[in-house]
């Protein structure tokens, strides 16, 4: 008995393509035009503009503060990693994220790793008050 593959077309993708319906496959399989963020939620593609300088520079500061407090607080070992700008992926989505933190996995994550989460936690950290009360530390 023989197995058929199904080839994915490799799509070209850019900016004009935002709002097209797409499968994980056909996200993975495609080669995407530079200078853009692009996600794949719930079957859609979002493409948006990369993050601006000013949003940028605190996403840095909090790494900074995130690996200051793996490296100085007794519990910091539970932090197992933080990158900017990098994509989570789960079964069904392909979400871009200003920063993902990796904490309690005692490795450091792989890249490519599925997470079988259907939903991607989400919280609100308001940095420019984070900043403010840095700053009276």
């Amino acid at each position: 008995m023989s197995v058929v593959m199904q080839e994915i077309p490799r799509l070209g993708l850019g900016p004009h393509s935002s709002g097209a319906s797409l499968t994980t496959a056909e996200f993975d399989a495609a080669e995407f035009e530079e200078g853009w963020r692009y996600e794949l939620i719930r079957g859609v593609l979002v493409v948006s503009p990369p993050p601006l300088r000013k949003e940028r520079d605190p996403n840095d500061e909090l790494g900074y503060w995130l690996r200051n407090y793996r490296e100085t607080h007794p519990q910091g070992h539970a932090l197992d990693a933080t990158f900017p700008e990098d994509t989570v992926v789960t079964p069904k989505e392909r979400r871009r994220a200003d920063r993902v933190i990796y904490a309690g996995l005692g490795r450091d994550p792989h890249e490519g790793d599925v997470y079988e989460t259907p939903f991607l936690p989400r919280f609100e950290l308001h940095l420019d008050k984070l900043l403010k009360r840095a700053d009276r530390w």
